[in-house]
C-alpha cells in the first residue's frame, strides 16, 4: 500500500472531490476526479500549483454545480487563500 501512495503522490496530476451534504447532515462524496498536468504546468510554484488545481477542479465539475446556491471550498492548503485575498502580489 505504502509503494502506491509513493507512485500517487510522484505523478503529476491533480486529485479531487466532489462531496454533498445529505439530508442527515453527512458528507457524501458525489463525483471523484483526477486531472494530468502536462510537463510546463507540472513546473509550477506549489503555490500557484495548487490555485490552478482549484481552477481546473471547479471547471471539471461545473456542470454539476450549476445553480448550487451553498457551496463550500475546502483545501489543505493556505497558500490559496492568501493568494486569492491579495492577487497583486
Amino acid at each position: 500500500m505504502q509503494r502506491l501512495k509513493d507512485e500517487i503522490a510522484k505523478s503529476p496530476a491533480l486529485r479531487f472531490i466532489l462531496l454533498q451534504i445529505g439530508e442527515d447532515g453527512k458528507r457524501y462524496p458525489n463525483r471523484f476526479g483526477s486531472i494530468t498536468l502536462n510537463e510546463v504546468e507540472s513546473r509550477y510554484s506549489q503555490a500557484k500549483l495548487e490555485l490552478y488545481g482549484l481552477f481546473r477542479a471547479l471547471r471539471a465539475v461545473h456542470v454539476y454545480t450549476f445553480r448550487v446556491t451553498n457551496f463550500t471550498v475546502e483545501l489543505d492548503t493556505k497558500y490559496v487563500k492568501g493568494m486569492i485575498n491579495n492577487p497583486d502580489l
